[in-house]
C-alpha cells in the first residue's frame, strides 16, 4: 500500500501468425501495458515497424459512421456498453458489412417516414387551403379566369419566412399569413399582374412551393374535405406504424452498434501497438509492462497459445530503468477500503514508479481531518447513510467513490462527535469525550495546530524518503522540506514551546534550528559541490531568500491548520443560530420544520465547504512537500478498456 504495485518489463518474440492470438489473450488478461520499441533496438535484431495506413483509415472510418448511425438511433443520449457477446471476434471486414446493411435498413425506413410526413404535410396545407377560401368573404372562384391579377397559395421554409416577407415588403403584394403546418409556413399572396415576374424571382428564392386555388373543390367542398380526412387518418396510421418499425430496429441493432464500437476501439488499439512492436516476415517482437506476480500466469499462458514456439525475457522495472531509461507506469494495488481515496491523488497527479503511494496517508488524513471540523454524531450518522446507500443505487454508480468517501468521513464525523458531545448541535445529550469546541475555544485551535505540526511533519518525512528513492541526496539533506527543513522546523517549534512552558530544553532546540538555518542557508552551494547540481556556482545570497520563503511557508502551513479548529467552532455557532430562531418559534410543527431544515443545510452547506477545506489542507499544505505526481497510470490493454467499472 506505501508504494505501486511492483512491475516487470516483458519482451515478446513470437512467430508473426501468433501474433493476433497472443494480443487478444492479452487483451483478455488486461494488465500488459505495450512499449513502444525504438528504432536502435529494432536494427539489432533486424526488425522494423510495420504501418497500415489503410486499415487504420478503414477503422477510422468505420468508427465515425457507427458513432453517426448511435447518434441518430439515440438522440445522442447513448445507452451504457453492450456486454461481450460471441461476436467479439468480428473481423473489420465483417463489421463493416454488417453496418452496411444496418445503415441501408435504417435509411430506408427514415425515407419512407420522410416520404409519408411530406405527404401528411401535403394534405394538412391542402385542408387549411380549402378551409381558407371557405372562410373568405370574396367570391375568389372568379380569379380562375382573370388576367389582371397574380394570386398564389402555397408553402414557404420556416426559416425562409422572414425573408420572404422583407422582400415582399419591396412590392406592392398583399401577404396573408394561413398557418403554420410541420415546418413550413403557409402563405396567400396577390398583387396586380404586371409584378409577377419580380415576384416570381423572390418566390424562386425563398423555395417556394405553390399549392394553387382549390378550384377544384368549388362545387363541393364538404366531399372534399371528408376525402382528405380520410387520407389523413391513413397517413397517420402509416407513420405511427412506421415509428413503431423504427423502434424495433433501433432495439434490434443497438446492441450491435454498441458492441461495433467496442471492437473497433479495440481493433484501433491492438492497430496502435502493431506500430509500437517491430516485424519481420516471420516473426514480432513485442515489448510491456506487467505485474511482477503475474509473470509466470502469462508466461504459461502464450506458451501454450504459440505452443512454446515463442521467446519469453523479463526484467525488474527498477533495472529497466537503469538499464533503457524507460519510466515504468503506476498501478495501484489497494484493497477495498482505501479505492475511492485514489481520486483524491489522481485528481492531484499520478505518483511515481518508485515514489511513495500516498494513497494511504490521504485516506487517513482526509478523514481525520474532516470528522474534526464537522464532529456531530447525529449529522454524521446521516452522512454516513447517505453515502452508504448511495453506494448501493445504480443511480450513483458513477458516484460510487464519492458516496464511500462520504460514508467514510459520516464515521469520522461520529467519533469526533462523541468526542466533542455534539449530537444535532446539542451538548446536553451526551458527555463530550474530552472536550466541547465552544466552551475550549484556545485549547480546539491549540489541538488544530498540534494536528497540523504532526502532519506536516511526517509529509517532509515522506520528502526525504522520496528523495532518498529517488536518489536526490541534495534535496534529501539540505531542501526545506528535508532534513535541513525538518531540523529548522522541530528546532524553532522546540524553541517556542519551551519558551513558553519555562523550560530549559531550549538549549538543545536553537542549535538544532541553527544547523537548519545554516543548511538551508547554503542548500544551492552545497549541492552544485557535493553532487554537481547545477551549470555554475549559484549566487550565496540566494541563501537568503530560501531562508525567508521556508521560514514564511513553515509559518503560514502551521497556521493554516488552525481553521480545523476554527471550523469545529463554527459548525457550533452555526447550530446556535438554527436553535435561537427555533427558540423565537411557538408553533410546534414550525419549530419541528426549523431544526430539520437547519441541520439540512448545515449538513449540505457546511459539510460541502468542510469536504473542500480538508481537501485544501491535504493538497496545498501537505502534497506540496513530499508528492511529485509525475507518474504515469498504468494503461493496460484491455477489452474493458473504454467500459465504465
Amino acid at each position: 500500500m506505501l508504494f505501486s504495485e511492483r512491475l516487470k518489463k516483458m519482451d515478446l518474440l513470437v512467430r508473426k501468425e501468433d501474433v493476433e492470438k497472443v494480443m487478444d489473450w492479452l487483451a483478455h488478461y488486461g494488465r500488459f501495458e505495450p512499449i513502444m520499441i525504438d528504432e536502435k533496438r529494432a536494427k539489432e535484431y533486424h526488425l522494423q515497424h510495420e504501418k497500415d495506413v489503410d486499415l487504420a483509415h478503414k477503422i477510422a472510418n468505420l468508427t465515425h459512421r457507427t458513432e453517426d448511425l448511435l447518434m441518430r438511433m439515440t438522440g445522442g443520449v447513448i445507452p451504457s456498453h453492450a456486454e461481450l457477446s460471441q461476436d467479439w471476434h468480428k473481423t473489420v471486414y465483417e463489421i463493416e458489412q454488417s453496418l452496411t446493411e444496418i445503415e441501408k435498413r435504417y435509411q430506408k425506413i427514415l425515407e419512407e417516414m420522410a416520404e409519408v410526413q411530406r405527404r401528411k404535410v401535403d394534405i394538412e396545407i391542402r385542408v387549411a387551403r380549402l378551409q381558407f377560401f371557405a372562410n373568405l368573404d370574396i367570391p375568389w372562384q372568379k380569379l380562375k379566369n382573370t388576367a389582371l391579377f397574380y394570386v398564389g397559395f402555397g408553402a414557404i421554409s420556416e426559416d425562409q419566412y422572414d425573408g420572404f416577407v422583407q422582400a415582399m415588403a419591396q412590392l406592392p403584394v398583399e401577404i396573408r399569413y394561413v398557418d403554420k403546418i410541420g415546418k413550413d409556413v403557409v402563405v396567400f399572396f396577390f398583387c396586380d399582374v404586371k409584378y409577377r415576374e419580380s415576384v416570381e424571382k423572390v418566390l424562386k428564392a425563398v423555395f417556394y412551393k405553390e399549392y394553387g386555388l382549390p378550384f377544384e373543390s368549388a362545387d363541393n367542398p364538404r366531399q372534399k374535405l371528408l376525402q382528405y380526412s380520410f387520407d389523413l387518418t391513413a397517413t397517420q396510421d402509416e407513420e405511427e406504424w412506421l415509428e413503431r418499425q423504427k423502434t424495433k430496429l433501433e432495439n434490434l441493432f443497438l446492441p450491435d452498434l454498441l458492441m461495433f464500437q467496442e471492437i473497433l476501439a479495440y481493433r484501433k488499439r491492438l492497430l496502435d501497438i502493431r506500430e509500437q512492436m517491430v516485424s519481420s516476415q516471420t516473426t514480432s517482437l513485442l515489448a510491456g509492462w506487467i505485474p511482477a506476480k503475474d509473470e509466470a500466469v502469462i508466461r504459461f499462458n502464450i506458451e501454450k497459445i504459440t505452443a512454446k514456439r515463442c521467446t519469453i525475457e523479463t526484467k525488474d522495472a527498477s533495472r529497466a530503468m537503469v538499464e533503457e531509461g524507460l519510466e515504468p507506469p503506476t498501478l495501484f494495488q489497494h484493497p477495498e477500503v482505501l479505492r475511492p481515496f485514489e481520486t483524491l491523488v489522481k485528481t492531484y497527479g499520478m505518483p511515481r514508479y518508485q515514489e511513495i503511494d500516498p494513497t494511504l496517508f490521504s485516506a487517513i488524513t482526509y478523514v481525520l481531518m474532516y470528522g474534526a471540523m464537522f464532529g456531530d454524531v447525529g449529522q454524521g450518522l446521516v452522512l454516513f447513510g447517505i453515502g452508504f446507500v448511495g453506494s448501493f443505487l445504480k443511480a450513483f454508480r458513477k458516484l460510487k467513490s464519492l458516496m464511500q468517501i462520504i460514508m467514510w468521513v459520516g464515521m469520522s464525523s461520529v467519533l469526533f462527535g462523541f468526542v466533542y458531545g455534539e449530537v444535532f448541535g446539542k451538548e446536553d445529550i451526551i458527555r463530550a469525550l474530552w472536550f466541547s469546541p465552544r466552551e475550549n475555544v484556545s485549547q480546539i485551535l491549540l489541538v488544530a495546530i498540534g494536528m497540523g505540526v504532526v502532519l506536516i511533519s511526517i509529509a517532509m518525512i515522506l520528502n526525504v524518503v522520496n528523495s532518498f528513492l529517488e536518489k536526490d541526496y541534495a534535496k534529501m539533506l539540505f531542501s526545506s522540506y528535508g532534513v535541513a527543513g525538518i531540523l529548522f522546523y522541530w528546532g524553532v517549534l522546540g524553541a517556542v514551546v519551551s519558551g513558553f512552558l519555562k523550560q530549559p530544553w531550549s538549549q538543545f532546540f536553537i542549535p538544532m534550528a541553527g544547523v537548519g538555518i545554516l543548511l538551508i542557508f547554503l542548500e544551492r552551494p552545497l549541492a552544485y559541490v557535493l553532487f554537481h547540481h547545477g551549470k555554475s556556482f549559484p549566487n550565496p545570497a540566494m541563501g537568503v531568500f530560501d531562508l525567508f520563503e521556508t521560514a514564511i511557508t513553515f509559518l503560514s502551513n502551521t497556521i493554516s491548520f488552525m481553521r480545523i479548529g476554527a471550523f469545529a467552532l463554527n459548525h457550533t455557532a452555526l447550530m446556535g443560530v438554527v436553535f435561537l430562531v427555533d427558540n423565537m418559534v411557538t408553533n410546534p410543527f414550525l419549530k419541528w420544520f426549523i431544526l430539520l431544515f437547519g441541520n439540512l443545510f448545515i449538513i449540505g452547506f457546511e459539510g460541502f465547504v468542510v469536504g473542500i477545506q480538508a481537501l485544501r489542507l491535504e493538497y496545498y499544505e501537505l502534497y506540496v512537500k513530499f508528492f511529485r505526481g509525475t507518474g504515469q497510470p498504468f494503461d493496460g490493454l484491455s477489452l474493458y478498456k473504454n467500459r465504465e467499472e
